[in-house]
């Protein structure tokens, strides 16, 4: 398969499962959101309110957005990065709030970049910028054996998150190789 066709075919399947990637976003924002007050308190700074509250809606919008519209193929993968980036910022706000490393809960925001990015570029993209905007963050709350380990772990997980993400292409490519054989 020539590589524009392949690129066509990928793109066409990241806009198609747009809609569930948006909403499976949303709903960890909204998790990640009420998680903070059952695991701090209801004593939280009204920044955090106010900076959630924008972030749930901004996702929401998205969300409404690609159901509404026929958005153009092209437009998948940065819908999708822009979604996946309210998330990672929603969880370097939470590090801020608890002055906690979470390590694992920033791990999972970058292996959840596997399950939406058909796109190594974006992908990588996408987990670098989150992770650079985690570090002003982290250096002003953290200790630096905390943020050594968050990057470590970091690391593995967006190792995982793109074998992951080749995985699933390397079946879709058995798919659409099948796919042209039966017609």
């Amino acid at each position: 398969m020539r590589y524009k066709d392949w690129q066509q075919k990928l793109d066409a399947s990241e806009k198609k499962l747009l809609p569930l990637i948006i909403i499976s976003l949303l709903c960890v924002q909204i998790l990640a959101t009420a998680r903070i007050p059952a695991v701090i308190g209801t004593d939280l700074p009204l920044w955090i309110l106010i900076f959630d509250a924008v972030l749930l809606a901004a996702t929401a919008g998205l969300l409404v957005w690609v159901n509404s519209a026929d958005i153009p193929s092209a437009l998948a993968h940065p819908i999708t990065a822009a979604a996946y980036a309210m998330g990672g910022i929603s969880a370097i706000a939470s590090m801020v709030v608890q002055q906690d490393p979470l390590p694992f809960y920033f791990a999972m925001v970058v292996l959840a970049g596997s399950f939406c990015f058909l796109s190594q570029r974006y992908l990588l993209s996408s987990i670098a910028i989150i992770t650079l905007l985690w570090v002003p963050a982290a250096v002003l709350t953290l200790t630096l054996a905390q943020i050594i380990s968050t990057l470590l772990v970091t690391a593995v997980a967006a190792a995982l998150s793109l074998a992951i993400m080749r995985h699933r292409i390397l079946n879709m490519i058995k798919v659409y190789e099948l796919e042209t054989r039966v017609i």
